[in-house]
């Protein structure tokens, strides 16, 4: 779901006559870039969730990643180039590649023994 949040909105702001204007009608790398930045870093977050999920917890780690993705929410909403804008997207990216591998088995793990499905 957080890719899909992400990809949609983004794909409606970029037509916007605000961020046209304020980034200076950004297109080809610089629009990839912008574009790819939560996907490339949902990929480091992906990749550091099961050793941080082992040292703190998977509670502890998707809590973290929810406050880091507020981190990079701010960062973008104050950026004043496209070097932030990327920075903040980073950031949301490893937040989303930490809860998307991570809460999946955390909810797995608190799951009453009734509501797991069971195999015939």
């Amino acid at each position: 779901m957080l890719f899909g949040l992400d990809i949609s909105s983004i794909s409606a702001i970029i037509a916007t006559d605000q961020y046209v204007n304020y980034f200076n009608d950004p297109h080809g790398v610089v629009q990839g870039a912008i574009g790819s930045a939560l996907a490339a870093g949902s990929i480091v977050g992906a990749l550091f969730a099961g050793p941080l999920s082992d040292k703190i917890g998977r509670r502890d780690a998707n809590s973290s990643a929810c406050l880091w993705w507020l981190a990079g929410t701010a960062i973008q909403v104050a950026c004043n180039g496209y070097g932030m804008l990327i920075a903040g997207r980073i950031l949301n990216g490893i937040c989303v590649g930490i809860t998307s591998s991570q809460v999946p088995v955390f909810l797995a793990e608190i799951a009453r023994k009734k509501s797991e499905i069971r195999s015939l």
